[in-house]
């Protein structure tokens, strides 16, 4: 019978303790012919242990069957690479990596990091950016569909977290969101950060401020100016009135600098 290796080690350890057993302490004079030994081969323990460990499992209350770990072939070139775990079988896929549900997940989150993206240059340069919601927002959505990274390694469950945040902040479901325009979400990202809505009114009142003409006349005392050529400028003349205007209302700043040599 062909024994492995452990299994020999076991049995003539045995024999040997025995021989040691016997020479040293003298007890009998007769040498017994034959004796049994009973040793655990390694394919034995190996099947006992799985039976042991099989029947722990069976008695425990588990919804789902055991599940057998096995490595990527999208994360191993097994012409180059060693497999560091070789009891571990590659693992060659059949179903999709990212299922309808999930796909439909993403380009609502993509709407999502397009708008966020829009608010971030539009407010990363004022205080109130850096405590608001929205930037709260915008670095999950970049965490979630790991956009630095750019490996698309997406785990579901951070999809689900990313709904949820939305659907509990926003009051925004999926399929609400993929409905709306960029606009629409746009407005009520914005509605839940009271400060960022004051800005954007400040930004605009300044904008719209600045766009504002304003016409100055400067007259130079070094010059000759008669006094016709004075009440036009101040009143009003053919140069700043506009065709079709019947009434112009202007205000008017004297700066008079004096200088004494």
């Amino acid at each position: 019978m062909n024994l492995p290796l452990d299994a020999k080690i076991k049995v003539i350890s045995a024999l040997t303790k025995d021989f040691v057993d016997e020479v040293v302490s003298c007890s009998s004079d007769v040498v017994p012919v034959e004796r049994t030994y009973t040793i655990t081969a390694s394919d034995d323990g190996t099947r006992v242990k799985l039976a042991a460990r099989k029947a722990a499992f069976e008695s425990f209350d588990i919804p789902s069957p055991i599940v057998k770990f096995a490595f990527d072939t999208r994360r191993i070139d097994q012409e180059v690479i060693r497999n560091p775990r070789s009891n571990l079988q590659y693992f060659h896929r059949h179903d999709q990596f990212i299922d309808e549900d999930d796909s439909k997940k993403l380009k609502t989150f993509a709407k999502f990091a397009r708008v966020l993206g829009d608010l971030k240059d539009k407010f990363e340069k004022s205080p109130e950016w850096f405590n608001s919601y929205a930037r709260q927002l915008y670095d999950q959505v970049e965490r979630v569909l790991r956009v630095k990274e750019a490996d698309f390694d997406i785990f579901r469950p951070h999809l689900n977290y990313l709904e949820q945040l939305i659907y509990a902040r926003y009051r925004l479901g999926i399929e609400e969101a993929d409905a709306m325009t960029d606009k629409q979400i746009y407005n009520i990202i914005l509605s839940k950060d009271e400060e960022l809505i004051g800005r954007a009114n400040y930004l605009k009142e300044t904008q719209s401020s600045e766009a504002v003409e304003e016409k100055k006349i400067v007259i130079d005392g070094s010059s000759k100016t008669t006094q016709e050529s004075i009440v036009s400028a101040l009143f009003g003349g053919d140069s700043l009135r506009k065709d079709g205007e019947k009434s112009v209302t202007r205000t008017i700043t004297i700066t008079i600098n004096d200088s004494v040599s």
